[in-house]
């Protein structure tokens, strides 16, 4: 491919707002392939009789990662358009599915974490007066441990602490079972506040985890 033509494509790259880092080139005598990191996407201008004219084969974000291509001979700037949205349907949306969180998957480690089961003592047992002590105090550090771990906004930080004030008032009035599922719930709705991946959503569970297994050894098993 023509240097002007892999220099155009290069700046595509860093206009669509990727790293440019991100991205390798392989330069045949007639094919040109791009490649995004240790993926299977790549994106080939294929230009074997004239370095005008460009067939097209990509790699598209679907479940089998599946080989398109396009075989008719077209100008450069047509084949930037499909390279500009190869990058923007295909790469872009594989970059955030892979920052969204699995609230699904979130909710089964939690309840499997937190021995979330229908056991009898659980439904019939309430906190004693200073189980709850004990648990509002952790409350009161996890959201000290949230400040500092996930710099939150203002507004996100009113939306934490309403939320751990509604787990602490539940203490009075759930057994320990339903509770469990109040704080479950609770994981959740704090990881979507703040926007939190998989990871950030886990490492957030871990610190709720380790804050009340600290304070009430009894009630995280």
């Amino acid at each position: 491919m023509l240097k002007k033509y892999k220099n155009a494509l290069l700046q595509i790259i860093k206009d669509s707002q990727f790293d440019p880092e991100d991205f390798s080139s392989d330069d045949g005598e007639t094919i040109f392939t791009i490649r995004y990191l240790d993926t299977p996407f790549r994106f080939s201008f294929i230009h074997p009789t004239s370095h005008h004219t460009f067939m097209l084969e990509y790699i598209s974000f679907s479940p089998n990662f599946q080989k398109t291509t396009i075989k008719l001979d077209m100008g450069f700037p047509d084949a930037t358009g499909f390279f500009r949205n190869w990058l923007k349907e295909h790469i872009g949306l594989y970059l955030q599915e892979q920052t969204t969180p699995d609230l699904w998957k979130q909710l089964e480690d939690q309840k499997a974490l937190l021995d979330y089961t229908h056991q009898d003592n659980d439904k019939a047992t309430h906190f004693t007066e200073e189980q709850k002590k004990l648990i509002r105090l952790g409350l009161d550090e996890i959201l000290l441990l949230i400040k500092k771990e996930f710099q939150p906004t203002a507004d996100e930080i009113g939306v934490i602490k309403n939320r751990l004030d509604y787990m602490s008032e539940a203490l009075d009035r759930l057994n320990k079972f339903d509770w469990k599922a109040v704080l479950v719930s609770t994981i959740i709705s704090i990881s979507i506040a703040l926007s939190l991946d998989t990871a950030q959503g886990n490492a957030l569970f871990h610190m709720f985890k380790q804050v009340l297994s600290k304070t009430f050894t009894l009630l995280l098993k």
